[in-house]
């Protein structure tokens, strides 16, 4: 073997360990995130409700309510979900108020899903001497 003919093999190592670092780059970047929206188990995202003025679906203070809602989990982007029907769960909430704040108790059984900052939703809207909020069932995924 010459000279000339081991740089060539060198340079031949060195551009295939480059091509194959190129490979892993874009596995971790596009296909492992892709990947990772089918396996909810051990992704977590922080959920959160939207708070709308309505007539209707009021709480009085003390009372709670159970919001089953199933929601499609797409790409993200931007900080919101795509919806593109890839993936339907079941997010099971008791809304609650106490002490001026709205809260939300998790009862999906994972540590996984977070409700809000410190489960804190929204203020409580003041109506007469009643203590009430106005839901809205509609959700935003944000992915940790």
């Amino acid at each position: 073997m010459n000279f000339w003919e081991l740089i060539s093999r060198i340079i031949s190592i060195i551009a295939t360990f480059i091509l194959f670092l190129i490979v892993l780059i874009v596995i971790k970047y596009y296909v492992y995130d892709f990947l990772t929206i089918f396996n909810f188990k051990n992704s977590c995202f922080n959920l959160f409700l939207e708070i709308k003025s309505s007539d209707q679906d009021n709480l009085i203070l003390g009372d709670k309510i159970l919001i089953n809602k199933y929601i499609s989990i797409g790409n993200e982007a931007n900080n919101d979900i795509v919806l593109e029907n890839i993936y339907d769960y079941l997010v099971k909430l008791v809304i609650f108020v106490h002490d001026n704040q709205i809260y939300a108790e998790n009862l999906n059984n994972t540590d996984c899903i977070k409700i809000g900052n410190n489960n804190i939703l929204g203020k409580v809207k003041l109506q007469g001497n009643e203590e009430i909020i106005v839901l809205n069932t509609s959700f935003k995924l944000v992915k940790e």
